[in-house]
């Protein structure tokens, strides 16, 4: 199909401006006759466009009531190359966080919590067997109540010293 920048404009939603820009910058190509030729140019434009702007470019064309074709096409180069520098980027960032000390393994973490939870289990199921002897002949439930409030402070006491750092 082939037509005048207008024609183009309206065809994939952009704006004029923007199609002047493309013919400025190299990106439309002309038959023959000097019409633009809508397939290749478009080829042209989203071979050399900016991955990091799609989600500027779909809304301004909602705007202007127009679609953008090839959004979810295949990757191009400069697409992947986009994904390659935001994963070194990444992991630029996550060497630093390590070396600031930032950052803990997941797996030490999740271990040392387990530990921790298993001691305050054990301590909690050994309080029966610590309490029962020194409460036996109370008769006084606000004392018996006392003497276990007493045992599971300690233990939870035992468990914040254990999780603290």
């Amino acid at each position: 199909m082939q037509g005048s920048k207008a024609e183009f404009a309206r065809a994939y939603g952009y704006s004029k401006p923007a199609v002047t820009q493309f013919d400025q910058a190299g990106k439309l190509v002309y038959s023959d006759d000097g019409m633009i030729d809508f397939e290749s140019s478009k080829a042209r434009i989203d071979a050399t466009l900016n991955p990091s702007g799609d989600g500027a470019r779909l809304r301004h064309a909602q705007a202007r009531g127009g679609v953008i074709d090839g959004l979810e096409e295949t990757r191009t180069y400069q697409t992947a190359r986009a994904v390659k520098e935001k994963f070194l980027a990444m992991t630029a960032k996550l060497e630093y966080e390590s070396a600031a000390g930032n950052v803990v393994v997941r797996n030490d973490v999740h271990k040392a919590a387990f530990e921790a939870a298993r001691k305050l289990r054990d301590t909690l199921h050994s309080v029966c067997k610590q309490v029962a002897p020194n409460i036996v002949n109370v008769d006084d439930p606000a004392k018996i109540e006392m003497c276990l409030l007493d045992e599971v402070n300690k233990a939870l006491q035992e468990f914040v010293e254990t999780c603290e750092l």
